[in-house]
């Protein structure tokens, strides 16, 4: 593999980690303001069944950057190894994971935006 090949992986792999960290950091943003939903309205039902389901999206969400995550490392793992190896061509498909990153990053905006309608109708401030 050549050199500027393995760079330009590399650099989008850390690029991909930065966005991972930020969309783990967000999801936890979005979970205290699901709290907060529960708060306002701890005795209607039909609100908490929403929220009990925008958790699950959430969690659902933390599984798939977890799931890029490892697979991000996998892959910064046999960059090394085939530097080091020059016949080495069995690397995963890179343009795999970056069309994952893309789709979840377009998914992410949507569901951020129906969960900040959600929760601005349903909070008391």
């Amino acid at each position: 593999m050549q050199d500027t090949t393995m760079i330009y992986h590399h650099n989008e792999h850390r690029d991909w980690m930065s966005k991972i960290n930020f969309y783990q950091d967000e999801i936890k943003i979005f979970q205290s303001t699901l709290s907060k939903v529960i708060q306002a309205h701890p005795d209607i039902f039909s609100i908490i069944d929403l929220v009990h389901e925008y958790r699950r999206i959430l969690l659902r969400k933390l599984e798939k950057l977890d799931n890029m995550r490892y697979q991000i490392a996998l892959h910064e793992h046999q960059l090394a190894k085939a530097k080091d190896d020059a016949e080495n061509d069995q690397l995963w498909d890179h343009q795999e994971v970056r069309d994952r990153m893309i789709n979840f990053e377009s998914e992410f905006e949507s569901f951020k935006s129906a969960l900040r309608h959600f929760a601005s109708k349903h909070i008391k401030e």
